[in-house]
């Protein structure tokens, strides 16, 4: 899809949205352009429709198993770089 085709999708589908969901805002998000924690976060929610059920929960699953590798890395990063610190590799100067 081309770059003025996406915009137009996206302008139709927030028009039509909105007219359904009012008086609620609403916000319209394509999860392939988004980071995965916040796909995760996004998915975390309550799913209100899928043309394709089995489709939407392997990419809930593949979601959740990326998301929890990369909180892995994070805490394996924050532990390795906090007892850089410890051991006086990194000075820390606060302002």
């Amino acid at each position: 899809m081309l770059r003025g085709e996406h915009n137009t999708v996206t302008i139709f589908i927030f028009g039509a949205l909105t007219e359904v969901f009012v008086p609620f805002n609403i916000d319209i998000v394509f999860l392939n352009e988004v980071h995965s924690l916040l796909r995760y976060e996004i998915i975390k929610g309550k799913r209100i429709y899928a043309r394709d059920e089995v489709f939407a929960d392997d990419y809930e699953e593949k979601t959740i198993a990326i998301a929890a590798d990369l909180a892995f890395k994070r805490k394996m990063f924050e532990k390795d770089f906090y007892e850089a610190i410890r051991n006086g590799y990194f000075e820390l100067e606060l302002s």
